[in-house]
Parts: structure tokens; C-alpha cells; sequence
């Protein structure tokens, strides 16, 4: 979004615009796959349209990885504890 287009009650960052020409904010649209790797690297400060052809059997692929480290490694709802037998 350039600065021009900034309805009046918003002000921009005077030392990020300097211009009614300049970019609000830089951009870095891309595009992601289920894996998180970039499918189309990220474009700054630029007006672009992005295009992909996407593999659709990365969903799966995906849902199928063991998230070890993510939402099951959750010590706030999740303790494993080990017993023995004798009670202690």
C-alpha cells in the first residue's frame, strides 16, 4: 500500500515515507506449502500478482509427519510421570 492511498485520518511513519509514492509497508507476500518451505519467495516493495502450480499431495504428506516438537511437546497440558510398582 503506498502512502497516497492512506485514508486521512491515518498518518504513516515519517521516517519509513519520506513520499505520497512510497510504500506503508514493504510487502513479502509468497506463497507457503503445508511443509513451510516457500513455494514462490517472498516480494517486497513491489505490485505483483503471484502465481504457483501447488502439489496437492503435499497436504497429506504433511499430515502425516510426527510433530514432535510442536503441539504435543505441551508441559502446560500434558506431564508424564513413571510409577513404580511399589507406590512410589
Amino acid at each position: 500500500m503506498r502512502a497516497s492511498m492512506l485514508p486521512p485520518e491515518l498518518t504513516h511513519d515519517p521516517e519509513r515515507v519520506s513520499g505520497p509514492d512510497d510504500f506503508v509497508l514493504r510487502g513479502g507476500s509468497s506463497i507457503i506449502g503445508p511443509d513451510g518451505a516457500y513455494v514462490v519467495e517472498p516480494v517486497y516493495d513491489a505490485e505483483i500478482t503471484l502465481h504457483a502450480e501447488l502439489d496437492m499431495g503435499a497436504i497429506r504428506r504433511e499430515q502425516m509427519t510426527l510433530d514432535v516438537s510442536g503441539h504435543y511437546a505441551r508441559p502446560d497440558c500434558f506431564e508424564f510421570r513413571v510409577r513404580s510398582s511399589d507406590g512410589t
